[in-house]
């Protein structure tokens, strides 16, 4: 319990009123310093009346680095309400969005909330909350403390790929997204993370739910072995360069093993596996590439994050244009350039890798 700045001016009162009775008499004690000393008195009663609140917090949804999600706080007293000041720590990696830390609100009445932004990735903690109640009259203030936390998970950023990069990366097994896909197999239920574009809209109408056609070039594909390493202040460049080709394999329905200093991970282009392959990317930090012989290698250096792709080294920015420097310089040359480029194999052969951005 302490004074607030109105408390300390009515102290102050009370002093300059006692001394005004030393030197005038006493009329000045029963004109100003009683009434004080009785709203202090007042007050002290009412802040010792005040229960310890509880604190219900509404923690949101795991998500990307940028993205914005409401904080809920609901207080709770078994006492009367009363008036405080509620703070709900963030903690490094997330800022409010607007607004200042410091909320008025009611103990024991509606919610309130807050908006937070997710800035970097990784494990992120909300709380613990401060309460400062004060008395109606404003002069003496307590705080409660209430010292539960609650985390959020907040994932890598995931770049888009440009189509042709994709192709390259599937095409490591020499079955890429150029391959035939009229030869039919069969056709079987709906799973998350299947292509809408292999759903059979006749069959699906017949049987009241989704039914999609699978191919026999679809059982060909192996899965892609990703490595991942670099240094401890570059983790987060690291992380977001493996989630952006990850996804962009998996998009392609092409299945990823994933190995990073946090962890291994064998992802199928299902919506559970993509969560396993976020939450992994989101803690990992950095270290050694756990694979050297994998068949994509992500090293996250000082000045540039290198991808090596069928022993070829490029960048990651690089791979992530939209369209190759190659073609650019085709275009300025007065060449028709497409988004198709051929790429130059170590064997000295050429593949169409196919844009299907």
């Amino acid at each position: 319990m302490r004074l607030t700045r109105r408390g300390v001016a009515v102290v102050g009162v009370c002093v300059a009123g006692v001394v005004a009775a030393e030197l005038y008499g006493s009329r000045s004690l029963n004109a100003v310093v009683f009434p004080a000393l009785v709203a202090l008195v007042a007050a002290v009663v009412q802040l010792q009346s005040f229960d310890e609140p509880s604190v219900h917090r509404a923690v949101p949804d795991d998500g990307f680095v940028g993205e914005t999600h409401e904080v809920t706080l609901e207080l709770a007293t078994d006492g009367t309400p009363y008036s405080a000041d509620v703070v709900d720590r963030v903690g490094d990696g997330l800022s409010r969005r607007t607004g200042a830390a410091r909320t008025e609100t009611t103990v024991g009445g509606d919610p309130v909330g807050y908006d937070v932004t997710y800035e970097r990735r990784g494990e992120r903690t909300l709380g613990p909350v401060t309460v400062v109640a004060r008395d109606v009259f404003g002069l003496l203030e307590t705080e409660f403390t209430c010292r539960d936390t609650d985390r959020v998970l907040v994932y890598p950023s995931v770049r888009r790929v440009p189509g042709w990069a994709r192709a390259e990366l599937s095409g490591v097994h020499g079955v890429g997204l150029t391959e035939d896909r009229d030869e039919f197999n069969t056709i079987r239920e709906y799973r998350p993370g299947d292509a809408l574009r292999d759903v059979h809209w006749r069959s699906s109408a017949k049987r009241g739910n989704l039914i999609v056609t699978e191919y026999s070039a679809d059982e060909e594909r192996r899965a892609v072995t990703l490595t991942a390493g670099g240094q401890t202040k570059r983790a987060d460049a690291m992380a977001e360069a493996v989630a952006s080709l990850s996804f962009a394999l998996l998009e392609a329905g092409v299945p990823v093993t994933v190995s990073a200093p946090g962890g291994r991970i064998d992802a199928e282009p299902t919506a559970r596996d993509r969560r396993r392959l976020l939450e992994l990317l989101a803690r990992t930090g950095g270290g050694e590439p756990p694979e050297a012989t994998a068949d994509v290698v992500v090293r996250a250096e000082r000045d540039a994050v290198r991808v090596l792709v069928d022993d070829r080294e490029t960048s990651f920015e690089a791979l992530t244009e939209r369209r190759r420097a190659t073609d650019r310089s085709a275009a300025a040359d007065g060449e028709s350039s497409t988004d198709r480029p051929e790429t130059a194999r170590s064997d000295g052969g050429q593949r169409s890798t196919g844009e299907t951005a």
